[in-house]
């Protein structure tokens, strides 16, 4: 115990700080190292406080970590000395004039100019050359590459010649650790990240001027942007993108990668493939629109599915013109959608026709077919439209079966009355047809010799034919195959 105290009872309330301490070292200390060495002092002169790591970084509001890394700060400049064990300690040294970094004072004296000259008129301490140092020795990066991440780093800082060397130098940390996590260790990797950068940079620029944007990026525009370079997207094909945003009075980021990631999907990323993609956009719109108009849908505004089946019909093969076709003879039948016009198309390839005369002509053959079952439906007692099973079906017993129009009307006469008409109907027609029977004629002459007295006992076979019951499952597969 000294031989002299002051006589008090009570706590010191000042803590004295050396005028060198302020004057030399303070301006160009982190924050972090400030608020430990004030408090480290604080307990120095009062000989109370936190008594471990844990304790005195709770009292500054920061990790262990941070805390350790704020000591070796002021370790490095020679105002404390750390002693690391089960209990530290850290002794703090007295406060010396603050001596300018000599080049002679580390082996790499070539190299210790260079950079020094890089901070000019700015002065390096020995601790600023030992992060330096660190980030060949820790990070890998080559010597001949640390000059380049120096120049980089100063000239994306912003006001980096107003900043102090430690402000520099943090800024620079945080490169140089990017640049170690990608593997940027050689100059020749540095010079290629460094052109990519300043490349994005611009880039960047360029796009957020087309999209009214007059400001820096922030740095989550800078990782959207870097995302869609990544995916292969070239800048002027984002600017290309930018023509998609309908309806939006004030283009945003978020909204432009939707967009991007839609055309990622279809494999369009440069300008070229995005233009022709609109032009294709274009004619898909005016194509669905006089399709839309020939169905018979007033002032037509062609909604997403609308446009996808016209491309689709498109893909399938069939021409802008036949399209038209296919949609007014939909909409002659009562129906106004692309699903009716797709039953057209369908129905026209069935009969081969692949061209506008062939379809001219395969539609004609349907409308009388048409015609003639609306005939026998009627004749059935039904008063609703055919549907194009039994258009078709009946279409199949007119030109491939061969059946005579009038024995049709003939079998719809006697299916009327039925629970089931249209299958009584077909089932009728099935046992003729085993019969050989072609004509109403034939079949009339059957029926009467089927009413006559019985002169034997052998069966006709053309009467007591063998029939067939179709319900409405069976006659769609039948469609089907045919």
């Amino acid at each position: 115990m000294p031989l002299c105290a002051f006589q008090t009872k009570e706590k010191p309330t000042v803590t004295w700080v050396d005028n060198r301490f302020i004057t030399q070292y303070l301006a160009d200390a982190p924050d972090d190292a400030v608020k430990a060495y004030l408090y480290g002092l604080m307990q120095c002169q009062t000989g109370e406080g936190a008594q471990d790591w844990h304790q005195f970084a709770k009292a500054l509001s920061m990790d262990v970590d941070r805390l350790k890394r704020a000591f070796s700060h002021w370790e490095e400049a020679g105002l404390c000395r750390v002693e690391a064990g089960e209990e530290p300690r850290i002794y703090y040294l007295p406060v010396k004039r603050r001596q300018k970094v000599n080049a002679d004072d580390y082996p790499l004296r070539a190299f210790n100019q260079e950079i020094a000259a890089l901070f000019a008129p700015q002065s390096l301490t020995p601790g600023d050359l030992r992060r330096i140092y660190d980030w060949m020795d820790v990070f890998g990066i080559a010597q001949n590459a640390i000059p380049l991440l120096i120049q980089y780093g100063r000239q994306r800082m912003k006001g980096a010649a107003g900043r102090t060397v430690t402000a520099q130098l943090n800024y620079i940390d945080k490169i140089a650790r990017s640049w170690a996590e990608d593997g940027v260790l050689s100059v020749r990797k540095a010079e290629g990240w460094i052109k990519k950068q300043e490349i994005s940079q611009a880039g960047i620029h360029q796009l957020m001027r087309a999209m009214g944007m007059h400001r820096s990026p922030t740095q989550a525009e800078w990782e959207l942007f870097s995302g869609w370079l990544s995916m292969g997207f070239t800048v002027d094909g984002m600017i290309r993108a930018l023509e998609r945003l309908t309806g939006s009075y004030s283009p945003t980021f978020k909204r432009l990668g939707e967009v991007l990631s839609q055309l990622a999907a279809q494999g369009l990323f440069s300008e070229g493939e995005i233009k022709r993609d609109s032009r294709q956009a274009e004619r898909t719109l005016s194509g669905a629109g006089a399709m839309m108009a020939a169905l018979g849908v007033g002032n037509p505004s062609p909604t997403a599915g609308q446009r996808d089946a016209y491309q689709e019909f498109l893909n399938r093969g069939y021409s802008h013109e036949m399209i038209l076709l296919a949609a007014e003879a939909a909409r002659k039948e009562g129906r106004n959608t692309p699903a009716a016009l797709r039953t057209v198309l369908e129905r026209w390839s069935r009969e081969g026709a692949d061209s506008l005369q062939k379809a001219e002509e395969a539609e004609a053959r349907y409308l009388e077919h048409l015609a003639l079952a609306r005939e026998i439906l009627e004749r059935m007692g039904l008063g609703r439209r055919p549907n194009p099973g039994e258009v078709m079906e009946i279409s199949l017993q007119r030109e491939e079966q061969g059946l005579e129009t009038e024995l049709l009307y003939l079998a719809a006469e006697q299916a009327q009355g039925a629970k089931y008409p249209w299958r009584l109907y077909l089932k009728i027609l099935d046992g003729w047809q085993k019969a050989g029977i072609r004509t109403a004629r034939a079949a009339r002459e059957a029926g009467e010799k089927r009413n006559e007295p019985a002169q034997s006992s052998r069966k006709n076979s053309a009467i007591k034919f063998e029939q067939r019951v179709y319900d409405e499952g069976d006659l769609e597969d039948y469609f089907k195959k045919l």
